[in-house]
């Protein structure tokens, strides 16, 4: 049995994930999350900023700590959305695996999907096929598949992060703001929805990544995340109510954590419009991801 980490520099999160895989078996150890906001402003300016880096530089550094601790024998490193449309992107990398000495990989938006779907297949398990919806900081990752034959997958550059710097700019959010976020965010996906509806008639809906499993840890708390349903009005009542608060009370919300407050609202829109458009009432959470997807491809391909 190995023991593996995976560190991933997502748009606004980077994270951590210790543990130990038999075969096809993942059985977590660590698992953690620091927000770094990585991808601060890349669509204004188109550069990774120095300060962003630091933070994720000393990120990376902490979570090497606990991987000696844990007697990790194998690592990786996987940046997404943010540092794959950084105009500096190569020169971001090479100060991360200088100062790491771990390889870093940037995925692409459909590398990024299949991880997320292998993950959710490490726990998931169905005859009929499993679309996977990963709403992440930058991107938004859609896979559609059966088993261990991914059927159809795609990435399109709206984000949790990406959309609450490009509409909102003042607390409470005002509601032509939301509408405009859920119509941008429609036109985008139109497409992809579609393609999703064409080669599956039925499905069963998942959703990943940090924003699906915070609204369920807000509706079911931290501990009854994984499995959990979220229905349409679950998630409408959540984004009507947190709407009407200030950002000092959208701080107050204990289950969020620090770093997430301002932009768990345009994720909370973007599954919502998502839902609406694949006609699903529910979406069934889980906590394994493009993570527990990295250990399983570093344990079986390289």
């Amino acid at each position: 049995m190995d023991r593996i980490g995976a560190i991933e520099l997502g748009t606004n999160s980077t994270r951590l994930l210790i543990a130990d895989i038999n075969e096809d078996a993942i059985h977590p150890l660590v698992k953690k999350s620091v927000t770094t906001r990585l991808g601060y402003r890349i669509d204004e300016t188109g550069l990774i900023c120095e300060s962003s880096l630091e933070r994720t530089l000393k990120a990376i550094k902490e979570y090497q700590n606990i991987m000696k601790e844990y007697g990790v024998t194998r690592g990786v490193i996987t940046a997404t959305s943010a540092v794959r449309d950084a105009k500096n992107k190569n020169e971001v990398i090479k100060i991360i695996e200088k100062e790491s000495g771990i390889q870093t990989f940037i995925l692409s938006g459909e590398e990024e999907a299949y991880l997320g779907y292998v993950g959710v297949r490490t726990i998931v398990h169905s005859s009929i096929p499993t679309l996977v919806i990963d709403i992440g900081g930058g991107s938004t990752e859609f896979i559609l598949g059966v088993d261990n034959k991914i059927l159809y997958r795609k990435s399109v550059n709206i984000g949790c992060v990406r959309l609450s710097e490009k509409f909102i700019s003042e607390y409470p959010v005002q509601k032509n703001i939301i509408e405009s976020i859920g119509n941008y965010t429609l036109e985008k996906i139109a497409s992809i929805i579609d393609d999703i509806k064409n080669m599956a008639a039925e499905f069963n809906l998942y959703a990943i990544g940090g924003t699906a499993t915070t609204l369920a840890a807000v509706k079911y708390g931290i501990a009854n995340i994984e499995g959990s349903k979220l229905y349409e009005h679950n998630i409408s009542n959540f984004i009507n109510d947190y709407s009407l608060l200030d950002k000092i009370s959208m701080e107050k919300v204990a289950v969020i954590e620090q770093g997430r407050h301002d932009i768990i609202l345009a994720g909370a829109i973007i599954l919502e419009v998502i839902m609406k458009a694949l006609g699903y009432s529910y979406v069934t959470i889980s906590t394994r991801d493009s993570l527990e997807g990295a250990i399983y491809y570093l344990k079986n391909y390289m």
